[in-house]
């Protein structure tokens, strides 16, 4: 049954309840709306919460990402299938439970 998300606190309870084998972590970058990073080793996921909607995006902090930002993630997604499980694992997860939740970058 689907239900409209809760505040970004409930939904990282309700990660750690299905997903437990991610490791969960709150952020809040200076310029923004706090968000969730869910990580498996090096590459995870970071969940925004936009109103009613929910976001889930790639986080990767390593690499060609960091130093050639768009095209590194570009080059990154073609070369290493990992990079893109944790958010897709996370987005299945979120889609069976929630209304509106929408698959980013």
């Amino acid at each position: 049954m689907f239900t409209q998300p809760g505040s970004i606190e409930e939904i990282k309870s309700d990660l750690e309840a299905g997903l437990p084998h991610l490791t969960y972590k709150m952020e809040k970058p200076l310029i923004g709306k706090q968000y969730i990073l869910a990580k498996n080793g090096t590459y995870g996921a970071m969940i925004f919460k936009k109103g009613e909607k929910v976001q889930v995006s790639t986080y990767n902090p390593k690499g060609l990402t960091v130093a050639f930002g768009v095209l590194g993630i570009m080059v990154t997604r073609a070369l290493n299938k990992k990079y893109v499980a944790t958010r897709n694992e996370v987005f299945d997860y979120m889609s069976a439970r929630y209304y509106e939740v929408k698959k980013a970058f």
